[in-house]
């Protein structure tokens, strides 16, 4: 009986570390977050707040996902982001935060993975249910990123 409760306690933690409010650690083994992802394309979303020559100049310019910080261009987290992937539904992701269907970025899929990452530098407020910055892995060496009314194709760099 003493070796059941011992599974049991070591099994609850072992859930809440890895699961807390529907959202999951990443796996790093399945997908490699850190290092320099680069700005390789870009798609205008339903409504743009840029002209296509502004989101021009975004080309070639990096987003630096570390341990340690995360720097995008025009934010940055600089003590010890948390990193989570969560799964979500592709129509109503997109719809929801951007009135736009997946198939126009390229999703084929029903569920689609979410890149959220927590900051808590001081200036932004670590809440669970308010990630400083989400992005949706696209395919095994993409990311996007919407900024702007703008989706932006982050390459995996190194």
């Amino acid at each position: 009986m003493k070796n059941l409760v011992i599974i049991l306690i070591f099994t609850s933690f072992n859930l809440i570390g890895h699961h807390q409010g529907g959202k999951s650690f990443p796996n790093q083994d399945r997908f490699k977050i850190f290092g320099i992802w680069k700005v390789s394309s870009f798609k205008p979303g339903s409504i743009s707040g840029i002209s296509k020559e502004e989101a021009k100049k975004y080309l070639g310019r990096s987003v630096v996902l570390e341990k340690d910080s995360a720097v995008f261009l025009h934010d940055m987290c600089i003590n010890k982001p948390q990193y989570r992937i969560r799964t979500a539904n592709a129509e109503e992701y997109l719809y929801f935060n951007y009135k736009f269907p997946p198939i126009e970025l390229g999703i084929d899929k029903k569920e689609i993975h979410i890149l959220e990452i927590y900051c808590s530098d001081g200036q932004i407020n670590l809440n669970e249910d308010d990630p400083f910055y989400e992005l949706i892995i696209y395919k095994e060496k993409y990311l996007i990123d919407s900024w702007d009314g703008y989706f932006f194709f982050l390459e995996r760099n190194s």
